[in-house]
């Protein structure tokens, strides 16, 4: 029996395929082990954004397998970083469009497309948080969602009220679709997965009913967008939530990301989707509060339209966890621009907002803009953003 070490540094969604690639190499004979010594092989899934960590942990790999065990590499980083990994590996690997290679490296007959995988071990989100104290959190939040549906309690409930939410394994998680529709000027991971690919309407149903028949009480839609869902096959992401929250029983879910253009486009319809109070949570990625910054990035919405659709959900659905993210310091944005996004949450709410620093790619047009902001300005920024989101969430919780 030839035994596999598989990890991830990655998104929900390479968290996803990991799953998938468990699954599939054992019902292929393969034993999954816990101590990469023990391997024949390693599979280890990449993010794209995580430069400096996936180069460490690429090299430790190198280092520390037995000399006869082939290290493979899959995931978004060979394909968003090219020079960086032609520099560091010179094995086999694929990208996530690309998961039947799988089966090439290894000569394994079955279809990897038959595969599914919907639930998580515990110890997958505990370890994916660096510090203690948030391994803790982790856990908590665990052992309140099962005491949660024991007692019929909502403790988890007030966790999310005053900001503190992750993804647990208590949900059932389905991975919709795989690329978006984005030509994002300062995002570089459509090189890695390319247009929207949807998974067909029945086979989500089929699944969906498949974790109510297992006792799940909370799903997860998950993909790079949900928002595309169906653009490649003549649907849109309206049907697919129509269809889910028709269905009978005790659930909710949980979009991990829409992007604003689809929020926007569809909002007239999604209105009575919301109001199901089905939907519990999504993310929306703002990005900035300024027009102008926005076109910059080529997102093809206006910051007014977005405003109107959370201040609605805020106003009608105040149960809804929002969360968004924001970009500082892209190029050309001034001290305007940057109040722009910092007064933006003085008029509509968030329950958790990720504030990063605009790091430049060089797939990306953004990387050759004129006005490129110092490195000094995008820390000050940020940091002025984020101590005015402490405080506010501060006073929303009191």
């Amino acid at each position: 029996m030839k035994t596999v070490y598989v990890n991830t540094i990655g998104c929900i969604e390479a968290l996803c395929d990991e799953n998938r690639f468990r699954e599939y190499l054992q019902r292929n004979g393969w034993i999954i082990v816990d101590n990469i010594h023990s391997a024949d092989f390693i599979l280890f899934n990449t993010c794209g954004l995580r430069i400096d960590e996936v180069i460490q942990r690429i090299c430790l790999y190198k280092k520390t397998k037995r000399p006869d065990a082939e290290l493979i590499i899959c995931g978004c980083f060979p394909f968003m970083n090219k020079q960086s990994f032609r520099e560091i590996f010179e094995g086999r690997y694929f990208g996530p469009r690309q998961p039947e290679k799988l089966s090439e490296f290894l000569g394994i007959e079955g279809s990897f497309y038959d595969i599914d995988a919907h639930t998580f071990s515990p110890a997958v989100f505990i370890s994916r948080q660096p510090h203690k104290a948030a391994r803790a959190l982790v856990r908590i939040s665990e052992s309140l969602t099962r005491l949660d549906r024991l007692l019929h309690t909502s403790f988890n409930g007030y966790l999310r009220r005053i900001g503190i939410f992750w993804y647990n394994s208590t949900m059932f998680y389905l991975k919709v679709a795989t690329g978006c529709m984005g030509t994002c000027s300062y995002c570089a991971i459509r090189f890695a997965k390319g247009r929207v690919i949807s998974v067909p309407l029945e086979k989500v149903m089929i699944q969906f009913k498949q974790g109510l028949s297992e006792g799940k009480k909370e799903f997860v839609l998950s993909a790079e967008d949900v928002g595309s869902y169906g653009q490649d096959i003549g649907i849109d992401v309206v049907e697919l939530l129509r269809k889910i929250v028709a269905e009978p029983g005790d659930y909710t879910i949980h979009i991990r990301y829409i992007d604003p253009y689809f929020l926007i486009s569809y909002f007239d319809r999604l209105r009575d989707v919301f109001a199901s109070g089905r939907i519990i949570s999504f993310c929306s990625a703002v990005q900035s509060g300024s027009n102008q910054i926005l076109k910059l990035m080529n997102k093809e919405y206006r910051i007014e339209q977005f405003i109107d659709c959370i201040e609605y959900i805020n106003n009608n659905f105040p149960w809804m966890f929002l969360r968004t993210h924001i970009i500082v310091g892209f190029p050309q944005e001034t001290e305007d621009d940057f109040l722009s996004t910092y007064e933006l949450f003085d008029k509509i709410s968030f329950n958790q907002v990720s504030v990063f620093q605009y790091k430049a790619h060089p797939y990306n047009p953004a990387a050759d803009m004129g006005g490129q902001i110092s490195e000094e300005t995008k820390r000050h920024r940020a940091r002025r953003l984020k101590r005015k989101l402490g405080l506010r969430s501060l006073s929303q919780t009191n």
